[in-house]
């Protein structure tokens, strides 16, 4: 395998993690956004 495409795999499985961390985040505030809600 060359260099540039194992940089490559490194930097697509970085953003992967960014997005998982992103998704986990939004569901995370929705949950606590629906709990307010049900409170009020």
């Amino acid at each position: 395998m060359r260099p540039s495409f194992l940089k490559r795999m490194e930097r697509f499985n970085k953003g992967l993690e960014i997005l998982e961390e992103l998704r986990n985040y939004e569901i995370d505030k929705f949950s606590t956004d629906l709990k307010l809600l049900s409170i009020a």
